[in-house]
């Protein structure tokens, strides 16, 4: 599958065979989406969890565009500890930043939307977010090497 942006082109390889469920979405432009995840008009995370409510989970993001060398990492933490999740921020060799995340399902989300921005120095092209059911166990959010 590719996804268009601008007069970038990326591809993007068999998301659904990842995971549970998965997302694409771009900064201000159109979402993605792989069968059992949908964004709603607030542009927030919908799956049928939310009206169960605070059910855990556990999620794997990465975050594609100019994401390293902007604290996106530092920030990132932050946001997770102001958030209660725990997991690990680390900077990848491609240029991407990817975060892996348990905690509270909405919780979560929150931090998703602000994945969708980081901090001002950041420009995020576009969040690919793959959901797990199991939350991993882990005691406090780190930045990884």
């Amino acid at each position: 599958m590719c996804v268009q942006r601008g007069a970038m082109r990326h591809q993007i390889s068999s998301l659904a065979d990842r995971a549970d469920a998965a997302i694409i979405a771009g900064k201000g432009g159109a979402f993605k989406t792989v069968p059992g995840l949908q964004w709603n008009a607030m542009g927030r995370l919908r799956d049928g969890t939310d009206e169960r409510g605070g059910s855990a989970g556990r999620l794997q993001a990465v975050v594609y565009g100019t994401v390293q060398g902007v604290f996106f990492r530092h920030k990132t933490k932050l946001e997770a500890d102001r958030l209660g999740i725990t997991g690990t921020v680390r900077n990848c060799v491609d240029g991407t930043v990817r975060v892996d995340a348990s905690g509270d399902r909405k919780r979560l989300e929150e931090l998703v939307t602000w994945l969708h921005h980081g901090p001002s120095c950041a420009v995020v092209e576009w969040v690919d977010v793959t959901w797990y059911t199991d939350p991993a166990d882990q005691s406090e959010f780190r930045i990884a090497g």
